[in-house]
């Protein structure tokens, strides 16, 4: 007991690897256009970098799809826009602005980060697990629900939003809905969605993405299966952390390159 007791004290004393520098810049918000200028990253443990001389822009307002096999560095990608890792080289703007030089907290803030793991806890209500903290209407609560397409699956719950459910009641489906609902309701202009359908199945996947994309603003997704990139604005494709193809499907298609492959791939599993 002990021992646990002084591992959680250790976790807190711990100093954050990446802090704010300085005279570093508070924004309110982003509009959505970001540019990764040859970029370079690797982990402490693997020497071989995970992203390499990454390239690449995003336009506000647009939908982005960013594919590749497992290990390509998409989920990576996120992480470090979102600052849990300091990349080695290159250089990230937003809006114009080097990430490097915006205030950590209000940059979280200004983004909405959706990760691929749902995290759900059963001391907090539905509500509350959707709120996070934020302030929100019942009536904004249940929007975003909707969107999501989870409103008839936590209505049908012994207390509706308020019933406290553990997360091993709740199905990988059903957990996924609940952090994309997340999103919805505190979505800001620039939405990052790491593997956001991987538990849904194509006709409910397609109807939330559409959702999102009427809400305006950037949303940059990562995805194993290309039927969810497939109605992005823009597809990048990454291959051993560097963009080898860039368009959208129809394009890509066209190209008979690595987007084809991975397209023919899943098509070939699925039948």
């Amino acid at each position: 007991m002990f021992d646990g007791i002084q591992k959680l004290l250790d976790v807190f004393e711990l100093q954050p690897s990446i802090k704010d520098s300085a005279g570093a810049r508070r924004i309110q918000h982003t509009n959505g256009h970001i540019v990764f200028d040859s970029v370079e990253f690797s982990y402490s443990s693997r020497p071989r970098p995970i992203l390499k001389d990454l390239s690449f822009e995003v336009h506000p307002g647009t939908t982005v799809a960013i594919v590749g096999h497992s290990g390509s560095g998409k989920s990576t990608i996120f992480k470090i826009l979102d600052r849990v890792f300091p990349f080695q080289s290159g250089r990230i703007l937003i809006d114009g602005i080097d990430l490097e030089h915006i205030q950590l907290n209000s940059l979280r803030r200004a983004i909405t980060f959706a990760p691929a793991g749902i995290q759900t806890f059963d001391d907090l209500s539905i509500s509350e697990n959707l709120k996070c903290g934020g302030e929100f209407s019942s009536e904004e609560i249940e929007k975003a629900c909707r969107n999501a397409e989870v409103h008839d699956i936590i209505s049908k719950l012994p207390e509706g939003y308020e019933s406290h459910v553990r997360p091993e009641e709740l199905s990988d489906g059903e957990k996924q809905r609940i952090g994309i609902a997340r999103a919805f309701l505190h979505r800001e202009k620039t939405l990052l969605m790491d593997e956001p359908t991987s538990f849904l199945d194509a006709e409910t996947q397609n109807s939330i993405l559409k959702k999102f994309a009427e809400l305006g603003g950037t949303t940059l997704i990562t995805a194993n299966r290309i039927s969810t990139a497939k109605a992005a604005d823009i597809i990048f494709v990454l291959k051993y952390g560097r963009v080898v193809e860039r368009g959208a499907h129809n394009e890509l298609m066209e190209q008979n390159g690595v987007y084809h492959k991975l397209y023919n791939y899943e098509v070939n599993e699925m039948n």
